[in-house]
């Protein structure tokens, strides 16, 4: 999850994702960590149904932030759970 970019091969192979669990790390940059803004930009490249944001720092604001994400991303928390179903692919 920790991650400051996606490499063009593995950005095709994520397409459409129902859930992508991605770093996160805070509004300001960083040079080893997606911002939040940049997490949420490469959710929209790939299509992701679902994307759950990890890694944050103490400077995000849960509520507030929570607020301001586009729909369907959001902020992860301690103790969250995902429930995986396994289908075939193509």
């Amino acid at each position: 999850t920790d991650c400051s970019g996606l490499p063009d091969g593995s950005a095709m192979q994520l397409q459409g994702l129902d859930l992508l669990v991605i770093d996160g790390l805070r509004h300001r940059p960083h040079r080893s960590h997606l911002t939040i803004a940049q997490a949420c930009e490469l959710a929209r490249e790939l299509g992701a149904q679902r994307t759950v944001l990890t890694h944050l720092s103490h400077d995000v604001d849960y509520e507030v932030d929570s607020r301001n994400l586009p729909s369907g991303i959001e902020l992860a928390w301690d103790g969250l759970r995902v429930e995986l179903t396994m289908t075939e692919r193509d």
